[in-house]
């Protein structure tokens, strides 16, 4: 399944999705091929994006794809569980949960998105049927979990490094379970005192990964720099270059990319091809080149091999 917009869509193109009016009533049914009149009552009820059929993965990748997701997700909601609404207290001006992550049980599951990635590249692509709104950070969390193992290993990472990759995007966003669930989850832009709470979580991640003793140190310090950027002008620190850790580079890509075509509350994700456009213009300067190069490349392999390319 992608999702296009309205006018790269053609006649012949089937319809992954039902197509519903601003007032939810079906306008077509899924498994409808799109003809020229039915393109243009779409467009006169102002519909902007579709879902269409790719050529279908093979069974077992596809099958894969989902496995890995709904695993790490169990995994990850399970060892969160007693940081997400804990206590908080004073921690270095911060307020933080005053708990301990449990953290062995999501070797399990980042394994697994090791091994299925590294053998189907396609298993990276982002699936927008397992997405809940409830649980945006959750599933966010797991897709730039599993974008940059794609990445990591497209940039020849193997064995335990690709693993501490793994393991870090997964836990790139720990810290937003300090920041107040009225602003976390509020459906709109933020507002200026709104985003200064929300740009603390990059340090509460920090504060709460730094010293755990099953995590490597990697772990901590891309929560702490995911939004760092290249050219500068990121936060916390305003670090720029190779003065960012490697490992929070590559998280960067991943999860700007997945925060573009992810569907919100507020709107919807957009496709992946203007996700990509937007990467290599306007938001280039965040990357580092080599590793944006690498991605591109990546996810063209993934698209090719899922017969979206």
């Amino acid at each position: 399944m992608r999702r296009v917009r309205l006018s790269a869509a053609k006649p012949g193109d089937c319809l992954a999705k039902d197509v519903l009016s601003e007032d939810g009533r079906v306008l077509l049914s899924s498994g409808v091929r799109l003809t020229r009149t039915f393109l243009d009552l779409l467009a006169e009820h102002g519909v902007e994006s579709v879902y269409l059929t790719g050529r279908p993965l093979q069974r077992a990748v596809r099958e894969a794809s989902r496995r890995v997701r709904r695993d790490l997700l169990v995994e990850l909601r399970e060892a969160t569980r007693s940081v997400w609404g804990a206590p908080l207290v004073e921690a270095k001006g911060v307020q933080l949960p005053q708990v301990q992550l449990e953290v062995k049980g999501l070797r399990r599951g980042v394994l697994q998105v090791v091994r299925e990635v590294s053998r189907h590249p396609a298993v990276a692509l982002p699936l927008q049927e397992l997405r809940r709104a409830d649980e945006y950070t959750l599933m966010h969390s797991v897709e730039v979990c599993v974008i940059a193992t794609l990445l990591g290993h497209a940039l020849g990472l193997r064995g335990d490094s690709l693993v501490d990759l793994a393991m870090s995007a997964l836990l790139h966003d720990v810290g937003k379970a300090g920041i107040p669930a009225h602003i976390l989850n509020k459906p709109g832009p933020l507002a200026p005192d709104e985003l200064t709470v929300m740009r603390q979580h990059p340090t509460l991640g920090w504060i709460l990964l730094r010293e755990h003793p099953d995590l490597p140190p990697e772990t901590a310090l891309v929560a702490l720099q995911h939004h760092e950027r290249w050219a500068g002008g990121g936060y916390p620190l305003g670090l720029q270059g190779e003065q960012i850790h490697y490992f929070a580079r590559i998280c960067a890509v991943a999860d700007v990319y997945d925060a573009l075509t992810a569907d919100r509350v507020y709107r919807e994700g957009i496709d992946p091809g203007e996700a990509q456009a937007m990467m290599t213009g306007p938001l280039r300067d965040a990357f580092d080149p080599h590793v944006l190069k690498a991605f591109l490349l990546a996810i063209g392999r993934a698209q090719e091999e899922a017969g979206t390319a």
